[in-house]
């Protein structure tokens, strides 16, 4: 579903100094500031200084954005108001549910037992600017299906995922 996405980050050198030290704020800033909403973002270089500015696609029209994700954006809607996710970002919602599908699943790379976890996606009404987390109750998990169809699953009728264990992460 998601091949090439690691292909499709960009990677560069800082046109300055040469450094590859370099980082990137994307959409969403604050340094020093109450400034959050960055228009585009930004390419910044932490050796010598040097700031690219971004002019930021809607993540639906963006080339570099993969297209499993550029259908969820253009297609599908918010797992908490149901509202649109056209033009917005996207948002996903890690949940402690287990999933027995595909894409798109979370896990933890500490962790040595295969398990899939279910993910929501929010639309940027319900996620707090400032803080990043969601307002209001998870409705649906979401799963982009083989066939590149949408399904949504009830989040209260999926299995509840055990916690994440110390003892999980070292492999007992």
């Amino acid at each position: 579903m998601v091949e090439g996405w690691l292909e499709n980050a960009r990677v560069q050198r800082c046109p300055e100094c040469g450094s590859d030290n370099i980082g990137q704020f994307d959409d969403m800033i604050s340094i020093d500031t109450e400034e959050y909403e960055a228009e585009g973002g930004r390419y910044y270089c932490l050796s010598c200084g040097w700031v690219e500015e971004l002019e930021k696609l809607p993540a639906e029209d963006d080339p570099n954005t993969p297209e499993a994700f550029r259908k969820i954006l253009k297609e599908g809607k918010c797992c908490i108001c149901e509202g649109s996710l056209k033009g917005g970002h996207l948002n996903m919602v890690q949940l402690n549910k287990y999933a027995d599908w595909k894409f798109p699943v979370w896990g933890n790379v500490l962790v040595e037992r295969n398990f899939k976890r279910a993910m929501a996606i929010a639309c940027d009404n319900c996620v707090d600017t400032k803080t990043g987390m969601i307002k209001g109750d998870v409705k649906y998990a979401l799963e982009l299906g083989d066939d590149d169809t949408l399904h949504y699953h009830a989040a209260s009728e999926l299995k509840d995922a055990e916690p994440i264990t110390e003892e999980m992460v070292r492999g007992l």
